[in-house]
């Protein structure tokens, strides 16, 4: 599990650059293996063994994550991915693979945002000690405020503040909760909120309550 994996955003994409291999590509990623590749940068070399190891093992649960996550096609990123879900639900890289279908349902062009909370749910259920739990909940409770399901999202962004104090989830979670206290005319909980958030708190929020009151 790697809590920031994905905070860089979703699509790596191939590296165009033309590398001449000599010999075995999985012995040249030597003692850095594909998560040594891909962390130094080195998406060309890190694809080519990724091909190489799926070639001889086509279920091999690195070599369909890192694939996953090279890609810049949706939807073949999605397939690998699935495929190590299917393969591996168990395998420690399982719950980033299952995080980055649900972000690629919700960030979709399509807006997905029903298939994506099916796979945000399952991470919460299968994967409770994931460190990609709390924004899964937080993007549980978007997908319900976009249909104006307003107090099911109130009570699940309540539930990231509550449950996982402190973390980036909590915080935006925080926002949302005074955003849609002000739709509703309470001012004295989106202002307790805005309170509560101090000198992080957005311009735009506090400006948001201002407007409220005046009403």
């Amino acid at each position: 599990m790697n809590p920031g994996f994905w905070d860089a955003g979703r699509w790596i994409g191939p590296v165009l650059i033309a590398l001449l291999y000599v010999g075995d590509l999985s012995a040249q990623a030597g003692d850095d293996g594909l998560p040594g590749l891909f962390g130094a940068g080195r998406y060309a070399e890190a694809e080519a063994v990724c091909r190489t190891q799926l070639e001889t093992a086509p279920a091999d649960a690195e070599a369909l994550y890192y694939m996953g996550r090279l890609t810049d096609d949706l939807g073949a990123s999605d397939r690998y991915l699935g495929r190590l879900m299917v393969e591996h639900p168990g395998h420690p890289l399982a719950d980033d693979a299952l995080f980055g279908l649900a972000e690629s349902a919700y960030a979709g062009p399509l807006g997905l945002y029903l298939k994506a909370r099916r796979f945000y749910a399952k991470l919460v259920q299968a994967y409770p000690e994931s460190p990609h739990v709390p924004m899964a909940l937080y993007r549980i409770g978007l997908t319900h405020l976009v249909v104006q399901e307003t107090e099911v999202a109130a009570a699940t962004f309540q539930r990231v503040v509550d449950l996982h104090p402190g973390t980036p989830a909590a915080f935006r979670s925080s926002l949302r909760l005074a955003e849609v206290a002000a739709a509703r005319g309470d001012l004295k909980r989106a202002a307790a909120l805005v309170d509560s958030l101090g000198a992080t708190a957005p311009d735009s929020l506090k400006q948001m309550v201002k407007a409220a009151k005046k009403q």
